[in-house]
Formats: structure tokens, sequence, C-alpha cells
């Protein structure tokens, strides 16, 4: 799990370091883009775990009180998106109110 500050000091060390290798003249602006890119798809795949993570407990939050579910498994699931393969575990739910198993 990561935080949004997190983030930022990520993207605060990457801008350092690469204006230092910039002046320096030991990175191109190819390899910039390059590594760039792989910062940006890195905080993507982080944030969709966490997104995907905090949603799941709150949807377990939200239907704990009434005590009408039953949780059936936890599963790790794995996801291709742009940023790459996010891999998260969540909850499989039976919600007996209504009869429907929710699957985060």
């Amino acid at each position: 799990m990561f935080s949004i500050q997190q983030i930022s000091n990520v993207c605060v060390d990457f801008f350092n370091a690469s204006l230092r290798k910039i002046l320096a003249q030991e990175l191109s602006l190819a390899q910039l883009s390059q590594n760039l890119d792989q910062l940006v798809n890195q905080i993507g795949v982080a944030t969709m775990t966490t997104l995907l993570e905090q949603a799941d407990a709150a949807i377990y939050a939200a239907i704990r009180p009434n005590h009408q579910y039953q949780v059936k498994d936890h599963r790790v699931r794995t996801l291709t998106t742009l940023w790459g393969d996010v891999t998260f575990s969540g909850r499989i739910i039976n919600v007996r109110q209504i009869h429907r198993i929710i699957i985060c």
C-alpha cells in the first residue's frame, strides 16, 4: 500500500536525478522519455492496486453491520491495464439479502 505523499516523493526524486544526469550529459531525451514512461506505468499500477483493494474493503465495511453476508473466499486477481498487470486481493462475498455474489 502506498500514499499520495509517496508518489510525490518518488516524482521529486525522479525529477532531481534526471536533471542531474541531463546536466552531466549522462542522459539523452530518448532515455528520459523511456524512464518517464516506466515511472508513470509503475505509479499507475500502484494506484490501481490500492484503489481496488480499498474498494473491496469499503464494500465489506458497508455490508458488515447488517451481518447479511458470507465471505466465501479471498482471491488474488490480475488485471491487464495500459500501465501493466495489476495484481490485487479481494473478497468473494455472498450477500444473502439480495441473493447475489459480489466479486471484487
